[in-house]
């Protein structure tokens, strides 16, 4: 058994509480997920009791973005 969906726009929390729910329900037991970090999907997955983190990607940009790519003078 698989599960896939189609999402009209921009994906939301309740998208992958959804999914969550719906992997559960035919069977899946959900031991993690890595996500982009969207705002609310990382504390809802963990109030489910699945741990959650950012993927590597993302935690790339959120560094960029803090630090500067020209050399100091």
């Amino acid at each position: 058994m698989w599960y896939w969906t189609i999402i009209e726009g921009t994906e939301k929390t309740v998208d992958y509480n959804v999914a969550s729910d719906t992997l559960e329900a035919i069977g899946y037991a959900v031991q993690a997920a890595i996500t982009d970090d969207r705002r609310g999907v990382r504390q809802m997955l963990e109030n489910k009791g699945i741990p959650a983190q950012q993927c590597h990607f993302h935690q790339l940009q959120t560094i960029i973005q803090c630090l500067t790519r020209s050399e100091l003078s």
